[in-house]
């Protein structure tokens, strides 16, 4: 999903159903024609042995993510090392569990 100015590309590659194989969580800088300029950072997510992971960048600013899978929805900031890009991560700040028997993996931003 595209970030709120248009100059990052979130995604996500779910982890395999019934494996332990992880999923993981990216970012990518795009240039001005909305290529991929590069990779800023790929971790794993907490995310194991499910058939979901969906991420919805917010609509206000380009460090904010939601990562919603079976069971919960985890907000994600980006954490820049030293410099610009140098060093670039992102972290789960936030999880909320969702009790619904794990039907669902959506998120959107609501204001």
């Amino acid at each position: 999903m595209l970030s709120s100015t248009e100059r990052y590309l979130w995604a996500t590659a779910r982890p395999e159903a019934k494996t332990n194989l992880t999923g993981w969580i990216s970012l990518f800088e795009l240039n001005g024609d909305g290529n991929i300029q590069r990779q800023l950072f790929s971790v794993p997510t907490t995310a194991v042995n499910t058939n979901a992971v969906a991420i919805s960048s917010s609509p206000f600013d380009d460090q904010w993510a939601a990562l919603a899978d079976q069971g919960y929805v985890q907000i994600w900031q980006v954490k820049n090392g030293t410099g610009r890009y140098v060093n670039t991560t992102a972290t789960p700040v936030a999880t909320l569990n969702i009790a619904d028997g794990g039907c669902c993996a959506n998120a959107i931003w609501y204001d």
